[in-house]
């Protein structure tokens, strides 16, 4: 499973990154993924949209995974020696998030639409802790 995330990602990345230019910053990577994710939420139970829908799951791993590239500057306002957590915890909420977001793909692919709610909802509820948690550890 992890090999079949790891090659998903990468094709999902090459993929996204000809077809659209990727934001130059943390925040306008969140923005465009908030965008992409109220979208999503919107037509995820049109199925006659299910193909547009695991493509734009799909530019939502890549951006997931491009915000992964960024650090917080709210991470740098920590001391020195709480930084290297305060970023791991970071990275591996986006990387519970992301993961989520190519099961949300795959229901798509495998016109499993009665699956995505529960989904959306655990990218909402990820979406949520995950800031609480980051927040709460970056202050």
């Amino acid at each position: 499973m992890k090999k079949f995330l790891v090659v998903t990602l990468l094709v999902l990345n090459s993929t996204f990154s000809l077809a659209q230019t990727l934001p130059p910053s943390l925040s306008e990577t969140m923005k465009a993924m908030n965008g992409s994710f109220r979208v999503l939420s919107a037509q995820a139970q049109d199925a006659s949209m299910n193909l547009n829908s695991a493509q734009l799951a799909g530019a939502l791993v890549v951006l997931i995974t491009h915000a992964q590239t960024f650090k917080p500057e709210r991470i740098e306002t920590l001391p020195v020696e709480q930084q290297a957590n305060a970023l791991l915890k970071y990275k591996l909420m986006l990387t519970d998030t992301g993961v989520a977001a190519v099961e949300i793909m795959a229901a798509f692919q495998r016109n499993e639409t009665d699956k995505v709610p529960v989904l959306i909802q655990k990218i909402k509820d990820l979406r949520s802790s995950g800031h609480d948690s980051f927040m709460s550890v970056t202050q």
